[in-house]
């Protein structure tokens, strides 16, 4: 979700910032229902401190695997991606061989740990596709944060991109150039065509086909 200038709160203390509404937040939830994964980063992990389940009446059930892309910023054991991982599968990616203490720990708590392919001092996402594909996985919901959005774009590995809005007062229409242009410069060198707005009370909806 992204402010009226675009920006994305960050969390502070652990907990999250809102900058859009509920309607818009029950899409997103939604949204986590209809996908096998959700995956954020080390950083979203430390600064949010998500559930990333699905928070919509009788929808709990349907909450996906939680992938933490966080290479050798582990997750602290009370985060509650870990604390919850009987309940709802998490599944760490992390640098191989690092704080074994740490991933052992991550592991007694019910999390799921793999070691992608290291190529140039990070993780390959190629690899962690392959990774995930492997725990049946067809449909990835990758929620955050900036960083990891644009390093999945970058590699080509996004086909949709959805934006929650807010408006700041102003119609659908003032914000859906501002919305191209911002995921435009976000996948470069590939065409990007609007497919779907809708006015979420204080809040807009933008989905974008990448091609």
């Amino acid at each position: 979700a992204l402010d009226e200038h675009g920006k994305v709160a960050k969390g502070v203390d652990g907990k999250p910032v809102w900058v859009t509404g509920e309607i818009a937040r029950a899409h997103g939830h939604l949204m986590r229902a209809r996908s096998d994964a959700i995956v954020i980063g080390g950083g979203t992990l430390r600064d949010d401190n998500p559930e990333l389940t699905c928070r919509l009446p009788g929808l709990t059930d349907d909450s996906p695997l939680r992938v933490v892309i966080c290479g050798r910023d582990l997750p602290d054991p009370n985060s509650h991606v870990v604390t919850t991982a009987s309940a709802w599968p998490t599944l760490i990616c992390a640098m191989p061989d690092f704080q074994p203490d740490r991933i052992a720990a991550l592991e007694q708590a019910g999390c799921r740990i793999v070691f992608p392919t290291v190529v140039a001092g990070r993780l390959w996402l190629p690899s962690i596709l392959e990774a995930l594909v492997a725990e049946g996985v067809t449909r990835i919901l990758i929620e955050g944060g900036p960083m990891l959005w644009q390093s999945f774009a970058r590699a080509g590995l996004v086909d949709e991109v959805v934006q929650f809005r807010a408006m700041g007062g102003r119609g659908i229409k003032d914000v859906v150039g501002r919305a191209a242009r911002d995921v435009a410069a976000l996948v470069q060198n590939r065409s990007v065509q609007l497919t779907d707005h809708r006015v979420l009370g204080p809040d807009a909806m933008l989905v974008f086909s990448i091609g």
